[in-house]
């Protein structure tokens, strides 16, 4: 018994040591409005991408509408919702 105790404490310590420390998100509420300066950029940036494109945290998915509305192909997730251009 000891020597599992002792197998089972070192597998502890090797996967404490593995773990990622977790990161806060930081939010620039001012920066995440339709009439941001970077959207427009984005938008054309991503619009014409070959493959669907994905927006990862989307919120209510108003960059993913825009995106589609510029003729991408584009959806989005978010825990409170899924937006796609897909029925």
């Amino acid at each position: 018994m000891h020597i599992i105790e002792g197998r089972l404490k070192d597998l502890e310590r090797k996967v404490e040591v593995q773990r990622v420390p977790s990161a806060g998100v930081v939010e620039f509420p001012s920066l995440h409005q339709q009439d941001a300066w970077w959207v427009a950029v984005a938008v054309a940036a991503v619009k014409a991408a070959p493959g669907r494109i994905v927006h990862a945290a989307c919120g209510d998915g108003w960059l993913v509408r825009q995106i589609i509305a510029a003729g991408g192909d584009a959806y989005g997730v978010d825990p409170e919702s899924i937006w796609s251009s897909r029925a």
